[in-house]
């Protein structure tokens, strides 16, 4: 999470989401491997048992990180939250069998919707964009939302983006800021000077 009033940038760690669904598409690919052994071809209740527990723990956690959020903004009167989709989010796709244990079947349009009813519940506005562009292009080098052939700044590991000038800055955060201007292409007039790169954890539970 970025905004635009000199916070410093918050990141919600999702390692408890990863760990049930690591859990659960292991699960499930061993118990439909002996389902198959017998000839086993339908549903059954370990597995419907087994699916429940899985949707209510992202649930539990997805309630809590979305009242976690709606409370930080209250706190700092943020009255607007500008959401980054992607219609590509690999929710229900077949991504190879080690990813597979740890990304497939996260709702991540669960998380949205709760975001939204509670933003309602405390009269905060929700704007869904498209995040297109928003990772690969440079936030601290002003650079146009758009597609480059050459793009000014690169992702140089999993959680770390380089500018043009050669500053680091978290690239969930680069993405941030950048869904940010895509809403609002004004909202920073004033400078970007003084704005974080580096996020403080959320703790969830």
């Amino acid at each position: 999470m970025a905004d635009n009033i000199g916070k410093m940038p918050i990141i919600v760690k999702g390692g408890i989401v990863k760990s049930v669904n690591h859990f659960y598409n292991k699960r499930k690919a061993e118990i439909q491997s002996n389902y198959d052994l017998s000839g086993i071809k339908k549903q059954t209740k370990q597995l419907s048992r087994l699916l429940v527990k899985r949707d209510f723990k992202i649930k539990d956690f997805f309630h809590k990180a979305s009242r976690k959020i709606i409370a930080h903004c209250k706190m700092n009167d943020i009255d607007t939250i500008v959401i980054g989709h992607n219609n590509e989010w690999k929710q229900k796709i077949d991504i190879g069998k080690k990813n597979n244990q740890n990304f497939v079947f996260v709702p991540f349009n669960k998380l949205i919707e709760m975001l939204k009813y509670k933003a309602e519940d405390e009269r905060i506005k929700t704007i869904i964009v498209n995040e297109a562009h928003t990772s690969k292009c440079s936030f601290l080098d002003e650079e146009t939302i758009k597609h480059h052939d050459t793009y000014l700044g690169k992702r140089i590991s999993r959680g770390l983006f380089k500018t043009l000038s050669e500053k680091i800055i978290n690239a969930d955060v680069n993405g941030a800021y950048n869904i940010i201007k895509k809403a609002f292409p004004n909202a920073f007039a004033n400078g970007i000077q003084g704005v974080g790169c580096h996020p403080v954890r959320l703790d969830v539970y």
